[in-house]
């Protein structure tokens, strides 16, 4: 009896032991590796974010950079267009025209239209301005069209400033400053300008011109 209850204390005392040894984690699980590599994917999401956004910066630079250009022939505010625009010339024949021909604007798109008006053209000095057109040929006006417009002014010394060129739905308007001095001169003086302008800007067809001198 006594060997069987001492058996027994022995069963007790080795399962006991074997448990302890059992509830403890090997030192084989004691380091966790886990930061380091929650880390690593961390540094690699971080960089590829990192890269991500230079090359979305560098593809904005270079698509402003190459649009940049093409933004700056129109503006559009509340339905009018202001266009882009040059003088190509601007000429006192100190001519004369009585009645129709004496201030108005014309717009041509081909080098015959504008042959055609200066054939109607009836200022007697109408050669002071015919060497500034002979640059209009069938080249330029594969992309450009040109805007005439002749004002007669009571004094040589006036002057003349084109200031804008709005598209007002089908039609133009044109906007010129004038400029005059105190004391002038009473000699007459009849001004054609010549304004370039972008084909692709202006409506088709037919297009009204009126002009605001200010």
């Amino acid at each position: 009896m006594k060997r069987v209850a001492a058996f027994t204390l022995l069963l007790l005392l080795i399962f006991s032991a074997c448990g302890a040894v059992i509830d403890e984690p090997p030192d084989s699980f004691a380091t966790v590796t886990e930061p380091t590599t929650v880390q690593s994917t961390e540094n690699e999401t971080d960089m590829e974010t990192s890269e991500a956004t230079a090359a979305t910066a560098k593809s904005t630079q270079t698509t402003t950079a190459e649009y940049g250009p093409s933004t700056t022939p129109i503006r559009s505010t509340g339905g009018v267009v202001a266009l882009s625009f040059s003088v190509g010339f601007q000429v006192n024949t100190h001519g004369y025209v009585d009645g129709e021909g004496s201030a108005g604007a014309v717009l041509v798109r081909t080098r015959q239209e504008l042959d055609a008006f200066y054939a109607a053209d009836r200022d007697g000095n109408k050669s002071s301005y015919q060497a500034a057109l002979r640059k209009y040929n069938g080249a330029f006006f594969e992309g450009k069209a040109l805007l005439l417009v002749n004002r007669q002014e009571p004094s040589g010394s006036n002057r003349l400033q084109v200031t804008g060129v709005m598209r007002l739905g089908g039609s133009l308007d044109v906007s010129i400053t004038r400029t005059v001095p105190e004391v002038g001169t009473a000699d007459m003086a009849r001004w054609v300008i010549g304004i370039e302008l972008k084909k692709d800007a202006l409506p088709a067809g037919e297009i009204p011109v009126s002009v605001q001198y200010h």
